[in-house]
């Protein structure tokens, strides 16, 4: 069982064929998805065939109640306190596959602390770094990794944000990291810059950093790097939720016993799939 903790918002993608015109119309193709990293990695999981549990919170509305049935709905155990209202994202993707975010939380930083009978059947626990935008997820996030590490169950971060990190506190972030010890942390390659991974951190982690198309970089325990190529994708529709799909299909394969550079390719795989699809989702 890998069990996510974060965010269940909703992603209302907008695809723009042409740069927004300031002050007048601009076409564009509208689409509404289920999004939020945490419960992205925890349907993928359920998706390919794995147990996953996702913890977080949703507002007390009719999107909140479409959201946890649609996350439900791919297999995904779904564990999630109402209150407040629910959060949406806009993503604006560019002709390109680019993505740009106007993010609106809503009530999904107001978790309650992890009860003990969450770890009882968890062989993983993953959180994405926007958990510590805000307390008290923030707190809950930090302690439920020592709690779940302390447990023996295995441990993973997902960097998220680079403005995320920014704000946060790189000197901060690498103090969290400190303290959480993952046993793996993903970060692309603008999060990993920001952050100097691994050469300023890495400690006993497994690191993966991604390059888009360009080959992952994978960084063993013990330091040693390894180049893992990445399968090309005819065509890039929407790059949301790629890396969420990446983490899950990683975490499904370590867990299941294969090596870290199995657990790459394991993660390009699905990421190509999504890579084609509108928003965090996998064709039927």
């Amino acid at each position: 069982m890998i069990v996510c903790l974060g965010d269940l918002l909703e992603d209302v993608v907008v695809w723009m064929a042409a740069h927004i015109t300031v002050g007048t119309d601009t076409p564009a193709t509208i689409v509404r998805r289920r999004g939020g990293s945490a419960s992205n990695v925890a349907a993928f999981v359920a998706q390919i065939g794995g147990r996953s549990r996702f913890l977080g919170t949703v507002g007390q509305d009719p999107l909140g109640e479409q959201l946890v049935r649609q996350l439900g709905e791919t297999g995904a155990d779904v564990s999630a306190s109402r209150r407040g209202r629910t959060g949406s994202i806009i993503v604006m993707v560019s002709a390109d596959g680019e993505r740009s975010f106007l993010t609106d939380r809503g009530s999904s930083s107001e978790v309650d602390p992890i009860h003990s009978s969450e770890w009882e059947t968890a062989t993983w626990f993953h959180v994405p770094a926007y958990g510590l935008a805000r307390d008290p997820l923030a707190t809950v996030a930090t302690n439920a990794l020592l709690e779940a590490r302390h447990a023996g169950v295995g441990i993973s971060v997902d960097c998220s944000s680079v403005a995320l990190l920014l704000d946060y506190g790189i000197e901060r972030f690498h103090a969290w990291l400190d303290l959480v010890g993952p046993d793996v942390v993903f970060a692309n390659e603008q999060e990993a810059a920001v952050l100097e991974l691994p050469d300023r951190w890495q400690r006993s982690a497994i690191v993966v950093v991604k390059h888009g198309p360009k080959p992952v970089e994978l960084v063993g325990r013990d330091g040693s790097r390894t180049l893992v190529s990445v399968p090309a994708v005819a065509e890039v529709l929407d790059a949301t939720g790629a890396g969420d799909a990446f983490a899950a299909a990683f975490l499904h394969a370590l867990t299941g016993g294969a090596t870290p550079e199995q657990s790459v390719e394991a993660g390009n795989r699905l990421a190509a799939r999504v890579l084609s699809e509108a928003g965090a989702m996998l064709g039927r």
